[in-house]
């Protein structure tokens, strides 16, 4: 889970200096900007969602987690955005310091804010950061498939493959602890005064 000083590693020994699509030849402008925005994207939701289970999750080992995802969600817009192709989404409002959810996640969010703390908001995080992993591996693993051999960010997109792998597996135990019954929650409702939904 510590993906900041893995990650701050890997910048200074080989990323950063390959970075720049003029440093991957094999993949067009194109691909790049949309595993960049893509990315970001689901990273921005992830973001949000564990911001607020740091808040509202009831389960320790939940808290745990987001906490250490809002760091680590934080980094890799840190190195998407640092690397060259992300002169190619400058005008994306989803990039570096300026991302926003898109209408998917603004949903997602006002979902789990209208939970109030306990079992409930336990569960829909757990179910939505779990999506939200599920879809960044995919990222990684179609960019990669691509075109395996070129260097860039296809260093980043490689070890981000290796940790959504490893948080899967832990949200995997978490749900296994939350649903043996032996951490105990409180409250199960909603949240009052919240009525309505993002457009």
């Amino acid at each position: 889970m510590m993906l900041r000083p893995i990650i701050a590693a890997v910048l200074a020994a080989t990323v950063l200096p390959a970075f720049g699509l003029a440093q991957t030849p094999q993949r067009s402008a194109a691909a790049v900007e949309e595993y960049c925005r893509h990315s970001l994207a689901v990273s921005a939701v992830a973001l949000a969602a564990s911001r607020m289970a740091q808040k509202k999750a009831q389960m320790d080992d939940l808290r745990e987690f987001a906490r250490l995802e809002e760091e680590e969600q934080a980094t890799l817009a840190e190195v998407v955005t640092a690397s060259g192709a992300a002169a190619a989404i400058a005008g994306n409002p989803i990039a570096g310091n300026q991302r926003r959810l898109d209408r998917r996640g603004r949903l997602l969010v006002w979902n789990l804010r209208a939970k109030a703390p306990g079992a409930a908001f336990d569960r829909a995080y757990l179910a939505a950061i779990a999506d939200a992993h599920a879809e960044l591996l995919g990222l990684q693993e179609d960019y990669l498939a691509a075109a395996p051999g070129d260097g860039g960010l296809v260093a980043v997109a490689r070890l981000a493959r290796t940790l959504v792998r490893e948080h899967l597996q832990l949200l995997a135990d978490i749900e296994t602890t939350m649903e043996s019954g032996t951490v105990g929650t409180t409250g199960d409702g909603d949240e009052a005064g919240v009525s309505t939904a993002p457009r």
